[in-house]
C-alpha cells in the first residue's frame, strides 16, 4: 500500500518571515501578518499562514471583554410624589400567526399608575418621543425618567429630545 507523499517545498522562507514579523509586531494576528507578507512580496495563502502561525504557537491571546461598572453607587431614592420618576420599558409578545408585538409601557414609580401603553410591531425612537410629548401635554414631565440602554432609548433623536425637554 502506497501513501501520499507531499511534493510541496518546505515552508522555511515563510516560517522565517512569519517569525520575523511576529517578533517585530507581537500583537499582530495571522491576518495582519499575512497582509504584511503580501506587501513584502510573498505569494502565500492566508490559510497556509494561519496553519504555520498556529503551529509555531504565536496565536495572540484575546484581551477579553471589558467589564462595565455601575456608575450609581448609592441606591435610587424612593419616588415620594407623583411625577417624581417614571420608568419606561418594552414588553414583547407573539401573536397566533407568529408575528411579534412590542408594547411600550410608561409607569409612574410613586403611584404605580400606568401612564401610557403603546402597541405596535415596530416602535422606533421617534414614536417613543411622540408618546412622551403626549404625556408632557397632559401631565407634565417628571424630574427623572428611568430606562434601560435599549436602542430606542439611546438613539440620537431621543438624546436630542431629552436635552431639549
Amino acid at each position: 500500500m502506497r501513501r501520499y507523499k507531499s511534493r510541496r517545498k518546505p515552508d522555511v522562507d515563510i516560517v522565517n518571515e512569519i517569525k520575523t514579523i511576529a517578533a517585530e509586531r507581537p500583537r499582530f494576528g495571522y491576518l495582519r501578518v499575512h497582509a504584511l507578507m503580501r506587501a513584502r512580496g510573498f505569494v502565500v495563502n492566508h490559510k497556509r499562514v494561519y496553519r504555520i502561525y498556529r503551529d509555531l504557537g504565536l496565536t495572540v491571546r484575546s484581551k477579553g471583554r471589558r467589564k462595565f461598572f455601575c456608575s450609581r453607587k448609592c441606591p435610587k431614592e424612593e419616588a415620594l410624589r407623583v411625577n417624581d420618576r417614571w420608568s419606561m420599558d418594552f414588553v414583547h409578545d407573539s401573536l397566533n400567526n407568529g408575528r411579534r408585538v412590542r408594547m411600550l409601557n410608561i409607569i409612574d414609580d410613586c403611584s404605580r399608575e400606568c401612564l401610557a401603553i403603546d402597541i405596535g410591531h415596530s416602535i422606533p425612537g421617534k414614536r417613543v418621543i411622540e408618546v412622551l410629548d403626549q404625556l408632557k401635554l397632559s401631565r407634565g414631565l417628571p424630574k427623572e425618567i428611568v430606562v434601560d440602554n435599549g436602542p430606542e432609548f439611546t438613539c440620537k433623536s431621543m438624546i436630542i429630545w431629552a436635552c431639549n425637554a
